[in-house]
């Protein structure tokens, strides 16, 4: 999954936006700001598609934050995003 800030997003926007209609996800983070998370760029189809009333999930954590740690991963069976 990339993971950009928010001046080189700005940049490669067009690029982004094509890559996120593919079914990828890009994270954006305002590196400026210290205390700033992730907002994440993904086709609406497809959150329209994870929202749908019908959809159940079975998950298991595969790793949980820490002190060392900012993000976790979930392992999902059912449904995921195309990762590249």
């Amino acid at each position: 999954m990339s993971t950009l800030a928010i001046h080189e997003a700005k940049n490669k926007l067009t690029v982004l936006r094509r890559e996120a209609l593919t079914g990828k996800e890009i994270l954006m983070a305002d590196t400026r700001r210290k205390d700033s998370e992730y907002v994440s760029l993904v086709a609406t189809s497809l959150l329209d598609e994870l929202c749908e009333e019908t959809k159940t999930f079975t998950y298991k954590w595969t790793d949980v934050p820490g002190e060392n740690q900012e993000t976790y991963s979930v392992w999902n069976n059912d449904w995921c995003l195309r990762c590249g």
